[in-house]
């Protein structure tokens, strides 16, 4: 990255961040702006400065904390003395701050606070820097009318047919869970804010064994934590079960691993995600799993895990027991119908 990319860099996250800020933050002049960093990649640095520049075009104050002189207690201290409604905390991380065992994130909302956060940020490579800015893009008259239409649609829905590139098809047979969204409208939920960038409808089958079928998988995260594209393979699908796949040896080795946290074996596909983000284009790879997720399209997630659906499976396996994995897959969609009606088709998108 020479230095006319890294001015450009921070120039387009500026102007991005200037309407985060605005739109989804709702900055007031008055309101404290608390920017919580590190400097252990240059991701983390062009953020950084980006958002320092957007912040002084709205706020009269703001503070900077590099992490590795961070005194968490403090810092709470002053929060619980000293915050009032509307104050924002960005938090910009390499990897990942914790101050207690909840995510850092969790620990300033619960304090009241607005929270804009990256995370794992030395997972995406130089050369995918611009997809990632890229994806910060508001898009918000976009987002909202499809998100608020998916929303609806999954209330009533009684059959999605996913159809993958190479022809084949899996369904969900039943009704679906209560969707939740990640859009930039955070006024009515528990915590202000998100892990940025956004764009998501999330839900799964109100009856987990409603998914049949065979679905195309191109990516999925390996056992670093980071998005691996492969060739295509089929994922074969019963019951919301995995029961077999022709994926790479990488593949195998995750199914193993979340072999390991049933007493059978059983593999649990879970999370319905629809990525609505339509600055990650399917093929444009971004290293960090949390962030491609958001590209428009499809994924699963693999593994007994979900944190807001996890009382679903407590009637049969008991509060107490650990469900440790949650792993997603991109599925390779070609077109996919709610109750025989067409929603997706690629490359296009969403027709809603």
């Amino acid at each position: 990255m020479n230095s006319e990319q890294k001015t450009n860099f921070i120039e387009e996250i500026s102007n991005h961040a200037y309407l985060i800020l605005k739109q989804h933050y709702k900055i007031s002049i008055s309101a404290r702006v608390s920017v919580i960093f590190d400097t252990d990649c240059d991701l983390a640095e062009l953020l950084k400065e980006g958002f320092e520049i957007a912040i002084q075009k709205h706020a009269n104050s703001y503070d900077l904390h590099n992490y590795e002189t961070f005194d968490h207690s403090a810092y709470f201290e002053d929060i619980d003395w000293n915050s009032r409604p509307g104050d924002i905390a960005i938090l910009i991380q390499s990897s990942s701050f914790r101050s207690t065992k909840f995510r850092f994130r969790n620990d300033l909302c619960t304090r009241g606070l607005k929270v804009i956060e990256f995370g794992h940020l030395n997972k995406v490579l130089t050369e995918e820097y611009q997809t990632f800015i890229n994806a910060l893009t508001p898009d918000d008259e976009h987002n909202f009318r499809v998100t608020d239409a998916l929303v609806e649609k999954l209330k009533t829905v009684e059959e999605i047919k996913i159809i993958s590139k190479n022809g084949s098809e899996a369904k969900y047979g039943g009704a679906m869970d209560v969707a939740t969204t990640n859009d930039g409208r955070y006024e009515n939920q528990t915590n202000f804010g998100s892990r940025y960038p956004i764009g998501e409808v999330i839900s799964e089958g109100l009856d987990l064994s409603s998914l049949n079928g065979v679905i195309e998988v191109y990516a999925f995260p390996n056992l670093e934590q980071k998005t691996q594209f492969v060739e295509p393979f089929e994922i074969t699908i019963k019951d919301g079960l995995v029961i077999d796949h022709t994926g790479p040896e990488e593949f195998q080795k995750l199914i193993d691993m979340i072999k390991t946290e049933h007493p059978e074996e059983k593999v649990y596909v879970r999370e319905f995600g629809l990525g609505l983000n339509r600055n990650i284009p399917r093929f444009s790879r971004i290293g960090d799993p949390i962030a491609y997720e958001r590209q428009e399209g499809l994924h699963f997630s693999l593994g007994m895990k979900h944190g807001l659906y996890q009382k679903k499976l407590w009637p049969k396996y008991g509060k107490k027991f650990h469900q440790k994995y949650h792993i997603d897959v991109y599925v390779n969609l070609s077109e996919m119908y709610f109750n025989q009606k067409l929603v997706y088709t690629y490359p296009k998108g969403y027709v809603l």
